[in-house]
């Protein structure tokens, strides 16, 4: 075969369908032999390429490649382009003795990609991790395995949860967002992906996210396409004028959709008083823990973050102050503290007969 410019779009409008294929093809290739045991020889070089990815509608674009036939074996020498997540760079060979399984043994490299982990249509805030990629990709083309290194340098997740300035994020993120349940980490359920498997090591360190001064990532992406999972911890840390903040996220093996949660928000509310949230569970059953002194209560907390009149849920004053679940205490209004009285300790009765004279080891 040799080709001048080929178009693979009109070339695929030969079968009859119209499949969304495009670019121009330049080389010769001799092949002999049964389809078991082809002998290749020859170079084809690809440019202006659009390469469909399955039916999803998603695609490569702007590819450009370049390839030496040996055998039964293809050598990727190039082949880079836009995938709609970001560039890509690959490299490596295709053994095509199985035509219809051939095995993978490719680097792809992104400078640039932007991924976008828990992902569901409707979401009004997503999640978008911008990554450095350094993969392989290994085995037959129908289950092949993906490992390498992900390297995170920057993050968003959409809009802030609040407008008020004066409260930092972490307050409202453990005040509102929870409880919530996670949706899968991504989902690829058509062939051949969903039968990929992964082994990819995620990492970050010190960025800044949703008003958190610093986020340090390191998971580690397993499972398969159909059900991938993440094991590792994802730390946070936030501090201002407005409060403190450490929290860590642990993905446990065989819970990937319930990540445990460690958390702790201090800070001073109402300009002076201060408080403490302590949040511990998982994102679908969170146990919250709202520490404060009176006149402070929660209510006053959650009024002022949300930039509401928060002095008409200051409580009276108490000469101490009980520790409740929040659970326990959500919507009662305190009324009053009674007084308690103590009655006075009655006095030790004498000691009757002889007392031992001081210095004898008895005690006085």
């Amino acid at each position: 075969v040799t080709a001048y410019d080929l178009s693979l779009h009109e070339t695929a409008q030969l079968t009859g369908l119209r499949f969304p294929i495009e670019g121009l093809v330049r080389g010769n290739v001799t092949a002999e032999g049964p389809l078991g045991a082809l002998k290749s020889s020859g170079s084809l070089t690809l440019t202006k390429a659009r390469l469909p990815l399955g039916w999803s509608g998603d695609a490569l674009s702007a590819v450009e490649g370049a390839a030496k036939f040996d055998g039964q074996t293809m050598r990727v020498e190039k082949f880079t382009g836009q995938h709609p997540t970001g560039d890509f760079s690959a490299s490596g060979e295709i053994d095509f003795t199985n035509l219809r399984d051939p095995s993978l043994k490719l680097a792809v490299n992104s400078d640039k990609s932007r991924l976008r982990p828990f992902f569901e249509p409707n979401q009004i805030r997503k999640l978008g991790l911008e990554t450095h990629l350094d993969l392989q990709i290994t085995g037959r083309a129908s289950a092949a395995m993906v490992a390498g290194d992900a390297q995170i340098t920057d993050a968003s997740f959409g809009d802030l949860l609040t407008s008020n300035p004066r409260y930092f994020q972490p307050l409202a993120t453990v005040l509102n967002d929870l409880p919530f349940d996670p949706p899968p980490v991504f989902s690829l359920n058509s062939a051949p992906w969903a039968d990929w498997q992964w082994n990819v090591r995620f990492q970050a360190r010190k960025l800044r996210f949703l008003g958190f001064d610093r986020m340090d990532v390191d998971v580690r992406l397993g499972g398969t396409g159909a059900e991938p999972e993440l094991i590792g911890k994802v730390d946070f840390a936030a501090g201002n004028d407005h409060g403190n903040c450490d929290a860590t996220l642990e993905f446990r093996d065989g819970f990937p959709q319930s990540p445990s949660i460690s958390a702790k928000v201090s800070g001073p509310a109402l300009s002076h008083h201060p408080f403490a949230v302590y949040v511990t569970g998982t994102p679908q059953h969170p146990i919250r823990l709202v520490m404060c002194n009176p006149p402070l209560t929660e209510r006053a907390i959650r009024a002022e973050m949300n930039g509401e009149d928060a002095a008409r849920f200051l409580s009276g004053e108490s000469r101490f102050s009980l520790l409740v679940p929040v659970e326990l205490r959500e919507g009662v209004e305190m009324a009053d503290w009674p007084e308690i009285k103590a009655e006075p300790s009655p006095e030790a009765p004498p000691v009757v007969g002889n007392t031992p004279a001081p210095g004898n080891g008895v005690p006085q």
